[in-house]
């Protein structure tokens, strides 16, 4: 199951490269350079989290999908462990664990893993 939401993911990753950092408005060049982002690796034996700059990400990213045959970037590479393992990730606003958006099958994109902690769910529920 984890391979077919790491393919998703992947899958996710590439078409947005694709359609919304295509250039012009809004392109790779209107991030701004100290704006930061969480990433995950998804290698079980490294599994770090940490920030990173969006626009390195995103360059990064386009030039994996330009250099593959398929058009598809891969997976980015982590910066502790060396390996094409890292994914765009988010940062828990309880326990603070970075974990994959959309981890958990059928439930809430930022559902936390580690805690169950989720702010969409938690926005949803609150009393009017």
């Amino acid at each position: 199951m984890l391979v077919v939401v790491v393919a998703c993911l992947v899958l996710a990753v590439a078409i947005t490269l694709i359609r919304g950092f295509g250039g012009g408005s809004g392109g790779i060049d209107d991030i701004s350079k100290g704006k930061m982002m969480w990433v995950k690796c998804v290698n079980p034996k490294c599994n770090a989290g940490y920030e990173t700059s969006a626009k390195e990400y995103h360059q990064q990213m386009r030039v994996r999908a330009d250099a593959s045959e398929s058009g598809q970037a891969s997976l980015a590479v982590c910066e502790k462990c060396g390996k094409e393992s890292v994914m765009t990730g988010m940062k828990c606003e309880k326990c603070e664990n970075v974990f994959v958006s959309g981890g958990i099958r059928d439930d809430f994109h930022d559902r936390c893993p580690k805690c169950k902690y989720s702010a969409t769910e938690e926005r949803q529920n609150k009393p009017q």
